[in-house]
């Protein structure tokens, strides 16, 4: 459990409940940041904010979709940004209300640390500017994730003409791995931030118009970032086709010799077999070293060179 609080005297960490209590009974705009939260964390939601249990319960449910939810006096906005883990996501659940926002994450974001960082310095900004700044930290961190999974889509396509291979496939399938997770995130997180850029002044508590327009800032991100996605996922799709064409071209050129191989001993195996019969008139009449080089050895050889010739003109072999 951590607890960080931005307010007026500026940034502070290992906030005890009083200074909570403190920054409310000022009356200026802050920022209360819970990582990890527990039961503790759910008594100052509670007593020193004076949250009801209803927004706690909306605040603190785990494992959201991105979205946002206007209620009586609060709203909750439910976003995602990179963690520290490489190639993994955070959640983050904002509840704002006209005097402060509160946020909560299971675990260290980065984006957010930074964001703390930077606000330090100077007075805490109102809470629908607040949010606005940390849907922007939380939209930019993203934005690697996805360049790198796009730049490594449109790489596959030349990698699995050139290479092919078990390397190639499991990149692809590791590409389509991550693909999966980030859209589940990014669509649903595009559509909550264009709900909140077209909300109506009161849906926000304490925005003005001009706030509200704002938020139209990270929904274009988000919007670039999700058609990046499904770039990403046509290109890698399209490596897949390709990688499964070019598999089944291989196949059916190896059937294809294996088969011309085959038509090549069928003959030969039938001369064995029929001059391999103990007919009497054949084991009277066909002997000796000219019989045995003209029909056992010359007819078999002359028969793999016709068939070897016909294959090779057609392109069989």
């Amino acid at each position: 459990m951590t607890r960080h609080l931005l307010a007026g005297e500026g940034a502070l960490a290992g906030v005890t409940d009083a200074a909570v209590a403190a920054a409310r009974a000022a009356g200026a705009p802050f920022w209360l940041d819970l990582v990890a939260s527990d039961a503790a964390d759910h008594a100052l939601l509670h007593d020193a904010l004076g949250l009801s249990d209803p927004a706690l319960a909306e605040a603190e449910r785990a494992g959201r979709r991105p979205a946002f939810d206007d209620h009586e006096g609060f709203v909750v906005v439910v976003a995602y940004g990179a963690a520290e883990r490489p190639g993994a996501l955070a959640e983050v659940h904002c509840l704002a209300t006209e005097r402060f926002l509160v946020t909560v994450r299971p675990e260290p974001l980065p984006a957010l640390d930074e964001l703390r960082g930077r606000l330090g310095g100077g007075a805490c900004a109102p809470p629908p500017l607040l949010l606005l700044r940390l849907l922007n930290a939380l939209v930019d961190s993203l934005v690697p994730l996805v360049t790198d999974v796009d730049a490594r889509a449109d790489e596959l396509a030349d990698r699995v003409l050139e290479e092919g291979g078990e390397d190639v496939q499991r990149e692809i399938l590791e590409i389509r791995r991550r693909l999966i997770p980030l859209r589940r995130v990014l669509i649903p997180q595009r559509d909550a931030l264009g709900r909140l850029a077209s909300a109506e002044p009161g849906e926000l508590p304490g925005a003005r118009r001009e706030d509200v327009r704002r938020f139209r800032g990270p929904y274009e991100r988000m919007v670039r970032l999700c058609d990046a996605l499904d770039g990403a996922r046509e290109a890698a799709q399209a490596a897949t086709d390709v990688h499964l064409g070019t598999v089944n071209n291989r196949l059916n050129v190896v059937m294809k010799q294996l088969t011309a191989i085959a038509g090549i001993f069928l003959p030969i195996s039938f001369l064995t077999g029929f001059f391999g019969q103990n007919f009497t008139w054949m084991v009277d009449r066909v002997g000796g070293l000219p019989a045995f080089l003209a029909l056992g050895v010359g007819l078999q050889v002359a028969v793999v060179v016709a068939l070897f010739a016909l294959f090779r003109g057609r392109g069989w072999l």
